[in-house]
């Protein structure tokens, strides 16, 4: 459960981090395109991974106060 846990989150921050490129402008038009493509599949693999989390993760408090940080962002992405 740990590494679904951490890929999830994991997952979560590498769609946060491709937002932040596209968000830069630094990036040409094939950049764009394939990391959008990239976020989109982030976001799909997290949605997995969350079912699994939601279903079976038991958190501590610190464990569920940071993986809450990546459903917030997550929710709103």
């Amino acid at each position: 459960m740990d590494g679904i846990v951490h890929a999830t989150y994991v997952l979560a921050r590498m769609h946060y981090c491709i937002e932040r490129l596209l968000a830069s402008q630094a990036l040409n038009a094939t950049e764009r395109d394939r990391l959008e493509e990239a976020k989109v599949r982030r976001k799909s693999e997290y949605l997995e991974g969350l079912e699994v989390v939601s279903a079976h993760a038991r958190f501590n408090a610190i464990g569920q106060s940071l993986f809450a940080g990546a459903q917030t962002y997550m929710a709103n992405a």
